[in-house]
């Protein structure tokens, strides 16, 4: 399943992107923070970019040009900018709650959950009630696996903002954690109602759903309206690949884990599904290849130890193929321990 950093990334992008200045005036930091925010609405982000430096050097003291520009630099993708900006805005104004939560999210969306839980966290602080901050901390918290705080979180902020789509879509996510997958549907049902700015999230995991109740009809269509909204959306071809897969359409599976490592290489679940679907298509050297670069982003993973077991055995490497199902058994994966205990074999 596909919600993890991207998952968090979209939720925070729902919420204003700038604080707006209150004036227009040109050759003022005022102004040329509005100018910038102008640049930024119709996407001439190195415009903005321009002036909210120009801001900055006008008035060092500036906390708001300073989140402005970390914020420009967020779209851009250049994140470490972003976080410096941001640790510049809250340098100047340590109240500055915008700038924790963004710079939380930024945090979150290259892994670095503790600093961003840190950061959502003193955004609480300074006001308890705020929204975007549950939600980003939801978020966080998802990606720890930590259903009960996820779930806490989400509660909490449906019941200050009902139209919190972020929060609906973050409960969904930990209903699926918990494998109650008809709730699930119903929060992410309630997100794509409101159009937040999490209704892509929302049919992609929908998808993966309808996927787990075994309706691989509805969970194509819903990966379907995804890549309708995003084409450039890896996640979903990931989730499409897998209901592919499950439906033996391996051909079309390959085609959509493709595309979902053409969009993001580092993505070790859709090498891991390539290297399934190669093993189904009798290519089992570029399945060994696909599992070994889903190795190389996650060497904990199980299956993918699993995968490569059987395609080393179907090119003849026995003692290749016996150490990589040892490894997934001693990972856990179930299927690795009960093919090692038929064998009357230990791990």
């Amino acid at each position: 399943m596909h919600w993890n950093k991207t998952y968090l990334f979209v939720i925070l992008i729902a919420a204003s992107m700038f604080v707006c200045a209150c004036q227009r005036m040109p050759n003022t930091t005022e102004g040329l923070n509005s100018m910038g925010q102008e640049y930024a609405r119709s996407g001439n982000i190195e415009g903005a970019i321009r002036c909210f430096k120009k801001a900055a050097e006008i008035n060092p003291k500036s906390s708001l040009s300073y989140y402005n520009l970390g914020s420009a630099y967020r779209i851009k993708g250049d994140f470490q900018a972003a976080l410096k900006n941001y640790s510049l805005a809250i340098q100047i104004d340590p109240k500055f709650i915008e700038a924790y939560n963004y710079r939380g999210n930024v945090e979150a969306y290259i892994g670095q959950t503790a600093q961003a839980m840190e950061d959502f966290n003193k955004a609480l602080e300074l006001n308890p009630r705020c929204i975007y901050s549950l939600v980003g901390r939801g978020g966080v918290y998802i990606m720890l696996g930590n259903r009960k705080q996820a779930m806490e979180d989400s509660n909490r902020a449906i019941a200050l903002d009902p139209k919190s789509g972020g929060a609906y879509s973050n409960r969904g996510v930990s209903y699926m954690l918990a494998h109650e997958y008809k709730k699930a549907i119903e929060d992410f049902d309630k997100t794509i109602e409101l159009a937040s700015g999490s209704v892509l999230e929302a049919y992609n995991n929908r998808c993966f759903a309808y996927y787990n109740l075994a309706d691989y009809g509805q969970a194509l269509r819903d990966c379907n309206k995804a890549l309708e909204l995003s084409p450039r959306y890896g996640g979903a071809y990931m989730n499409r690949g897998i209901v592919y897969n499950k439906l033996g359409n391996h051909v079309q599976a390959a085609m959509d884990y493709r595309k979902a490592i053409e969009f993001n290489p580092r993505s070790a679940g859709s090498h891991y599904g390539l290297a399934r679907a190669l093993n189904k298509l009798g290519k089992y050297k570029e399945a060994i290849e696909e599992s070994g670069k889903a190795l190389e982003v996650n060497p904990k993973l199980a299956e993918p130890y699993y995968t490569r077991s059987i395609a080393y055995d179907k090119v003849g490497n026995r003692d290749q193929a016996m150490a990589d199902l040892k490894t997934s058994a001693r990972l856990g994966y179930k299927d690795a321990q009960e093919s090692l205990k038929a064998k009357g074999m230990s791990w």
